[in-house]
């Protein structure tokens, strides 16, 4: 991984020059007069470690460019340079953007350098945290969906692809992944497995269910939370979970927040878990008024596959390749849905079914991940 940048933002190209003098004895320095122009560049280079920019600029001021910094790329550090007489506003940036520290100008260039490297080394030590954190947790969660799909595989299986699609999802919409969202993502089913398979199969069908069976599947979520509410720092993936169950198919009012890309995706994996093609869940979900955007790079998702469509035997198929078509048993039981990705000890327990002539042992599938 390269070493972080810093970025200067300012609408005078000489104090630009000033600044890139100043900072670039130390750091790799790239520079833009606006805060558009900062954005884009932000868009097009990764690894930023701290935005310096001037408050008062045409078009949009340093004080909403860091917040809007703050939204795209939360892990860069983010330095307001402010006239005596915009201190109000270097307050009010303080607590939308969460800046970093806020200088007065003129700013003496020691100051300014020793205010960036405490910037940079704490982005430094916040990245190498949550980069730790990040994969200790993905490899976690994956290992657990892993083991719980083999008691529910027709119910979650499709974990992994759901996390997958939001992950693309938010790239797509310009945002930064979020290790919290795809957590949400991935276990946000976990609960199916304490209602009962057939009140499940009929939840996901949608068919109407008895008093008791709606109860089952409206607790699932509390058996969720309950699950892993106390795991340290999963206190946001709770309540991501607890908001999308409280809002169920009703589109939420900020169709552009997390909530609602995690909303869109959990429920385009129940209609695909009811037997609805791609195309017929992505209608249903625009039938109900989901944000129109969001149904649309969904549905780019599955065009944009590359992958060979192929029949085989379960001896030659390999960890990656993606469920093509629900395997069923003999008697029409789901063993693995359509969009499954197949991990080892899925392979080995579809292999197990075959051997005792619980189905034929041939699958459709996608050579690799489809997203």
């Amino acid at each position: 991984m390269s070493d972080p940048w810093v970025l200067c933002v300012d609408d005078e190209p000489r104090v630009l020059r000033a600044l890139s003098l100043t900072l670039g004895l130390d750091f790799d320095v790239e520079i833009a007069e606006s805060g558009q122009d900062a954005l884009d560049l932000l868009d097009k280079r990764d690894g930023c470690g701290v935005v310096v920019s001037d408050m008062r600029m045409p078009g949009m001021s340093g004080a909403e460019l860091l917040a809007e910094v703050r939204r795209r790329h939360p892990g860069t550090m983010r330095v307001l340079l402010t006239g005596h007489a915009e201190v109000e506003a270097a307050i009010a940036a303080i607590n939308n953007g969460r800046i970093f520290r806020f200088l007065t100008k003129p700013c003496p260039d020691d100051e300014l350098q020793e205010t960036v490297r405490e910037a940079m080394e704490l982005h430094r030590l916040r990245e190498a945290e949550r980069d730790l954190l990040e994969r200790t947790v993905t490899g976690v969660v994956q290992a657990l969906v892993e083991v719980m799909t083999l008691a529910l595989p027709h119910g979650l299986s499709r974990a992994t692809g759901t996390r997958d699609a939001l992950r693309r999802l938010r790239s797509d919409l310009g945002l930064e992944a979020s290790w919290e969202l795809e957590t949400a993502a991935m276990l946000a089913r976990i609960g199916w497995l304490a209602v009962p398979d057939e009140t499940l199969q009929q939840h996901l069908l949608g068919e109407p269910l008895d008093g008791v069976g709606a109860q089952q599947v409206e607790r699932a979520v509390l058996t969720t939370t309950a699950v892993i509410g106390h795991i340290p720092r999963f206190e946001r993936v709770v309540t991501l979970l607890q908001e999308v169950a409280r809002v169920g198919r009703t589109p939420v009012a900020d169709a552009a927040g997390d909530v609602a890309q995690l909303q869109a995706v959990l429920v385009l994996e129940e209609l695909l878990l009811s037997g609805s093609t791609r195309t017929d869940a992505l209608d249903r979900l625009r039938a109900l008024s989901f944000d129109r955007h969001l149904i649309d790079l969904l549905g780019l998702q599955q065009a944009d596959r590359k992958a060979a469509l192929l029949q085989c035997a379960i001896r030659e198929v390999l960890p990656g390749y993606v469920v093509a078509k629900d395997v069923l048993t003999g008697s029409g039981v789901p063993l693995v849905r359509s969009g499954a990705v197949l991990t080892p000890i899925l392979i080995e327990r579809l292999r197990n079914f075959a051997h005792s002539g619980a189905f034929d042992g041939q699958l459709r599938v996608w050579n690799t991940q489809p997203d």
